[in-house]
């Protein structure tokens, strides 16, 4: 990885989404740990688990709820306190608009519900040339992978839908994590598809 020299780099918003992508399975760790889940004798992953409706209606109504909320940015106050960070640039993405096709209720309902099935959203978070964040794009959970440098610095790794890589520092992915071990959430979709294929 730390070869890889276009560390951070934006690649084009073809990249970022696509719609249609079926994905057969994770293929990461949680795969590796868990092992594969059947309903009923069915196999099933993180996309045919919403054609159960109650999962669809589930993750639909938290993550349209919890987007609802308002997302704020806040800067120390000296000795104590905290204000709004208004005049931050990424103050007015969260709250407003993170990119020029979606709102910040969209995204924030993307990513969760993101979340919600792969146990981790991420955005890319793109930067002008003076380093100031003017926009998030959403990036597809099961195709993102996190590693160490030898320095122990966390990179996040994106493979597009070209299998070409795209390494990034933590400040350049904005990360909205599940309950898990901390670095990485679980799915709890997939801990759905445990307990169905046990009772089934």
């Amino acid at each position: 990885l730390e070869s890889i020299l276009d560390i951070g780099r934006p690649f084009s918003r073809r990249g970022r989404v696509s719609a249609g992508v079926h994905p057969e399975s994770m293929g990461g760790w949680m795969d590796s740990w868990m092992g594969a889940s059947k309903v009923a004798g069915v196999e099933m992953d993180e996309w045919k688990m919403l054609s159960l409706s109650t999962v669809w209606a589930c993750v639909n109504a938290i993550s349209a709820d919890v987007a609802k909320l308002p997302m704020h940015l806040y800067r120390r106050r000296e000795p104590a306190g905290r204000e709004k960070a208004i005049t931050h640039p990424a103050y007015k993405l969260l709250l407003r608009q993170p990119n020029p096709e979606m709102t910040a209720l969209t995204i924030k309902q993307t990513l969760l519900q993101k979340a919600l099935r792969w146990g981790n959203g991420y955005g890319e978070i793109v930067a002008n040339g003076a380093g100031h964040p003017i926009a998030i794009w959403p990036l597809k959970s099961q195709q993102m992978r996190l590693a160490r440098t030898k320095d122990g610095e966390l990179l996040y790794v994106y493979t597009d839908d070209a299998g070409k890589e795209h390494p990034f520092r933590q400040d350049k992915i904005f990360h909205i994590r599940g309950m898990g071990e901390g670095v990485m959430g679980y799915s709890v979709v997939r801990w759905g598809m445990r307990s169905l294929g046990v009772a089934a």
